[in-house]
């Protein structure tokens, strides 16, 4: 719990924020690089809806565009 009377308490706070940030900004980078390697590799991103089973993805990023972006948000 912090004490946000305290100067000294809200300054170790908002360190702890700017590290959380920026740990969560690294993350987000990295599972978005994975994502990106995984489609460049021709892998369906995520599980196959509910009732479908997944044999192929033949596309690739170079020839669906459009998809590749909208996959890699």
């Amino acid at each position: 719990m912090v004490n946000f009377d305290d100067e000294d308490s809200e300054l170790v706070s908002d360190i702890f924020n700017l590290f959380a940030r920026h740990q969560r900004r690294k993350i987000k980078k990295a599972m978005r690089r994975g994502r990106e390697e995984a489609f460049r590799q021709g892998k369906w991103p995520g599980q196959p809806l509910f009732g479908y089973q997944l044999k192929t993805f033949p596309f690739t990023a170079s020839g669906l565009p459009s998809i590749a972006r909208w996959l890699l948000m």
